[in-house]
């Protein structure tokens, strides 16, 4: 059984390396190395609360669900650390942006195929979740916004209309990720 403070180490080590990632899709490999470590350490994860008992920075739950929040290749992972993450830690403070971003997710895979979401001459995006987030398809995200209202105005100018439709559709309001 790994310790507290490893266990925090660790997860801490993923998240900076995490953080040098700017293609979402280029993001899938580590994202499958360090989800089987996530899993394992559930427990532990959800026990690493910190003072204010609610899993915050710098503690195991807060890295945990970073990591989780860029897994948009993998929507189901999302949707899972966020069911364990309310049924743990209901009070944590990104539990929202996790909730936005699973909603967003999920209504993009379930109308990427509609009649106005292609990638460039007629092509279906290929990983909708990711290529909604992914430069090399729409330039707004290779854009640091400082706001939502900033962050949606880029994602307009940028043509990413399955992203904008998917944050109005699902009322998230804390998509399209933006630097707060």
């Amino acid at each position: 059984m790994i310790g507290e403070a490893d266990l925090r180490k660790k997860l801490n080590k993923y998240m900076d390396d995490d953080q040098k990632y700017t293609n979402p899709t280029s993001r899938k490999h580590f994202q499958n190395e360090v989800w089987p470590f996530i899993l394992s350490n559930y427990k532990n994860i959800f026990a690493d609360r910190g003072p204010k008992n609610n899993g915050d920075y710098p503690h195991s739950p807060y890295a945990a669900w970073l990591l989780v929040q860029h897994m948009d290749a993998f929507p189901d992972r999302q949707r899972k650390f966020l069911n364990d993450l309310k049924a743990n830690i209901p009070t944590h403070p990104k539990i929202k942006f996790l909730e936005d971003r699973v909603k967003v997710n999920e209504w993009i895979l379930s109308n990427y195929k509609s009649k106005i979401y292609y990638k460039i001459k007629g092509k279906w995006l290929d990983e909708p979740t990711t290529n909604v987030r992914n430069p090399d398809y729409f330039n707004d995200a290779k854009i640091r916004a400082n706001s939502r209202q900033e962050a949606l105005e880029n994602a307009v100018k940028a043509h990413n209309w399955i992203l904008v439709d998917a944050v109005n559709a699902t009322n998230a309001l804390t998509q399209p990720s933006y630097v707060n």
